[in-house]
């Protein structure tokens, strides 16, 4: 081994790149730690902190990680002490696969991974078909830790040094969020036994003593955060909390006093979080995070955070991450803004919020380490920084040692960073940037040999053209679904609509046959040639049949002996699509199987034997396959298949929980077009666990951790999905349903490319859900020099030029 010498800022951005990786898709802090020392000088001095930012950057959130890796592989979940000196963590318990368990949490030092004390049990299992883990939140000043469990109905406040119970009391709600001094816990649920739109109860009880010190009743679906040891800021829905739902502000007292600080604003209905400082709350939901004063004024509007945003640096300044926009953690992205809304440059303190995760064995993530509910999340903000970190993380793992530092391309490192820039204009809707920032990766003339020199330039350049993502001036759809053909691209919800996918225009809204408006609460499903669109009514047995190229109502479908919706947003119908021969469509009801032909409209009803309403799919030769969900507490089988051959419903298959396939009753299924392998998503989704089988039934594949989106390639051969753990240049994982890991190829990634955004690109409103569905998969499109060309015709000249003035350059 040689010593350690010194890098050039490549070779050192190289090293910061594979030291977030180690760190934030394996969980390997040390490996991280010692990545990151590798992209500095062996003994750097002051001139050295601006020469190699990345690295410095990489070498101070693996300093501050608190990740854990856990020596089970269940599904868990922690919270963690705003100094980072204790966690708490609790496995997810799945009734299904392992009847009476208890729920249970242990205190854990995240920098030795020792336990503390001993692990604490629920007294009794979990009741039967419900799954998770522990309600776990943390107190502000680090001593105490709320544990719920479900099964016992209780709480326990839990002293964090050493895992000692100090008091119990009956709980109302599986999380509790302590005041700004610890002194007091509040619960904000529906009380025991109501109805989910039921008035809350607020209850705040003194931590030491148990008892309650407070209640009170507050709105339905209402939201709050203490901004003092004793007042609350409260945001309750205006009305339907569907849609963009107004939200009014008052302030309560745990003296009984109430009163509004803000009515009838343009005000969206969310989450409420406070600063620690008490200076400042936000309100966040999923179309914006709005930044008020505690006042109740407000002082900006800022980006939605799917991820949850949350106050940094002391609470002086928002966080918002852009989990979206990547497609893997160790790209994401951390905006940052002043409280007045100012954007500021974002400091690696930033991430440690959001970078705190639980892994298993082998590196996958588990959970995470929330800071949801804690009023002052770990910032790791007693970390060293400067020449003081180096020493430190030196101190820990000892001087890195190289043979040699590896040989770093330049220019390919550029190409690549513009490939991420091309991912993630494409994961925000913007296709033509995306090409553009792809283009700037690849040479001006390239030559074929340059498409495999630039491989993630040139994939990127791929799924930009080949795409159908679009930005349209919506805030919300019920369900997004291109065209077979890849033109058009249908949506659902309170506006109903056909889109051109080239250009993002409106080519008809769609209507009644008397030309008025309905809302729709399912997706839009095609014919498998793209001529027509079928569409369920919201509340109503009805369905409406559409050209699927021009949006004109071809006929309406009234369903007898099906009943209306009650709530706002609700479907009696269940749309199950067209046959493959487009002959006929399929749609279930509760407690029947309807066929609608498509020559003359006509409607043949089939009751269906089972318990529960089942999931249905086409297959190739006309007959449906179905699957009941079966619930079966403790254990016993999960679901049943079915044949409907056209005349008959036919029991062919029992699924039984399966720790290796699925463990809980599925929530949906699909059959590939080949009919080859069933594709169905698991009630469990702890894990996000979507289970193959074939047609005896037998597990073929299974896929966990993706984003949900499970998709049939190859015609029917394999599945894909988003390997949150993969790289720039291949994000996607594939299994054969023979069992082996295949590599990807670009034929794959169109399908993935498919999501409608709002305008500013900020909210995704949905993409390709159905997998049996008859789906645009790129077809057409080009590679290499022809990809190119057809990628430079279709930008317009001013974002040439840009291209041209920016792009890499060939040494």
């Amino acid at each position: 081994m040689a010593a350690h010498s010194q890098p050039t800022e490549v070779q050192s951005r190289e090293h910061a790149r594979q030291a977030l990786k180690l760190l934030l898709e394996e969980g390997d802090r040390l490996a991280a730690l010692q990545e990151a020392l590798r992209g500095l000088p062996g003994t750097p001095k002051n001139t050295d902190l601006e020469a190699y930012p990345e690295a410095w950057s990489a070498l101070w959130r693996a300093f501050a990680s608190r990740s854990i890796r856990l020596t089970g592989a269940t599904p868990t979940f922690g919270a963690l002490s705003p100094d980072g000196i204790r966690a708490v963590v609790s496995p997810e318990v799945s009734d299904p696969i392992t009847p009476n368990t208890r729920q249970s949490a242990t205190i854990i030092n995240p920098l030795t991974s020792s336990v503390v004390g001993v692990p604490i049990l629920s007294q009794n299992p979990m009741p039967g078909g419900l799954i998770g883990a522990a309600g776990l939140s943390v107190s502000p000043d680090g001593r105490l830790v709320a544990i719920s469990f479900v099964g016992d109905k209780t709480t326990h406040i839990v002293r964090l040094a050493d895992g000692v119970i100090l008091t119990s009391f009956p709980a109302i709600s599986s999380r509790g969020a302590f005041s700004p001094d610890s002194h007091a816990i509040a619960f904000n649920a529906v009380p025991p036994g109501s109805l989910s739109n039921a008035p809350h109860l607020l209850e705040v009880r003194d931590t030491q003593s148990g008892a309650v010190v407070f209640e009170t009743s507050l709105p339905p679906h209402s939201s709050l955060a203490w901004i003092s040891g004793s007042e609350f800021v409260v945001a309750s829905p205006s009305g339907d909390i569907s849609f963009n739902a107004r939200a009014s502000l008052m302030v309560i007292n745990t003296s009984g006093e109430e009163y509004p600080i803000a009515n009838d604003q343009e005000i969206t209905m969310g989450r409420v979080i406070a600063s620690p400082t008490m200076s400042a709350f936000l309100i966040q939901s999923e179309q914006r995070t709005d930044l008020f004063e505690i006042t109740g004024t407000r002082r900006a509007t800022l980006p939605p955070a799917s991820g949850g945003a949350t106050f940094v640096r002391n609470g002086t300044v928002v966080a918002i991450p852009r989990w979206p926009e990547s497609e893997r953690i160790s790209d994401m992205q951390v905006e940052t803004y002043a409280l007045d809304g100012t954007r500021l440059d974002t400091q690696p303190s930033d991430h440690a919020v959001f970078e705190q995760f639980l892994y298993g064995p082998t590196g996958q993530i588990l959970g995470t380490l929330s800071h949801m509910m804690q009023g002052s999340p770990y910032e790791g903000i007693s970390s060293p920084s400067g020449l003081d970190l180096h020493e430190a993380a030196v101190a820990l793992v000892g001087k890195p040692t190289v043979q040699g530092d590896p040989e770093v391309d330049a220019t390919l490192q550029i190409s690549e960073d513009f490939a991420r820039k091309a991912e993630r204009l494409l994961q925000s809707g913007d296709r033509q940037g995306a090409m553009a920032a792809a283009l700037k990766g690849l040479p001006a003339d390239p030559a074929e040999d340059d498409f495999v020199r630039y491989q993630a330039a040139h994939l990127l350049l791929y799924r930009a053209v080949a795409s159908r993502t679009l930005r349209l001036p919506l805030d919300r759809a019920k369900g997004t679904v291109v065209a077979p053909t890849g033109e058009v691209l249908a949506i659902s919800g309170e506006a109903p609509a056909l889109y051109s996918t080239s250009d993002g225009r409106l080519i008809s809204q769609l209507l009644r046959d008397d030309a008025s408006t309905y809302v729709s609460a399912t997706h839009p499903h095609f014919s498998p040639s793209g001529d027509l669109l079928a569409l369920a009514e919201n509340q109503q047995p009805v369905l409406h049949i559409h050209d699927g190229r021009t949006g004109a109502i071809v006929t309406t479908i009234t369903f007898s002996g099906v009943g209306t919706g009650s709530s706002a947003y609700s479907t009696t119908l269940d749309p199950v699509g067209f046959s493959h021969d487009a002959d006929a469509f399929a749609v279930l009801s509760r407690n029947a199987l309807f066929i609608v032909s498509t020559q003359d409209w006509s409607v043949a009803e089939f009751d269906f034997p089972g318990r529960t309403k089942p999931y249905a799919s086409w297959l190739p030769d006309g007959r449906l396959v179905m699957i009941e969900p079966i619930h079966s507490p403790g254990g016993g089988p999960v679901a049943q298949l079915y044949i409907h051959d056209g005349r008959t419903v036919t029991p062919i298959h029992e699924i039984l929980s399966d720790p290796d396939g699925l463990r809980s009753t599925p929530v949906s299924m699909h059959a590939s077009r080949q009919g080859s392998a069933l594709i169905a998503e698991d009630g469990d989704s702890s894990d996000d666990r979507t289970v193959i089988f074939d047609g005896d039934g037998q597990v073929r594949a299974v896929a966990t951790g993706h984003d949900g989106y499970v998709h049939f390639v190859r015609d029917g051969t394999a599945i894909a999905y988003r390997d949150l753990r993969g790289d720039i240049g291949k994000s996607l994982a594939i299994h054969s349903l023979t069992g082996e890991n295949l590599t990807p190829q670009l034929e794959d990634y169109p399908v993935f490319d498919q999501f409608v955004f709002n305008e500013s690109g900020e909210i995704k409103i949905g993409g390709a859900m159905t997998p049996g569905a008859p789906l645009f998969r790129g077809e057409g499109t080009p590679k290499g020099r022809a990809l190119f060309d057809l990628a430079v015709s279709l930008l317009p000249e001013d974002v040439l030029t840009e291209v041209k003035a920016r792009r890499i350059e060939l040494e």
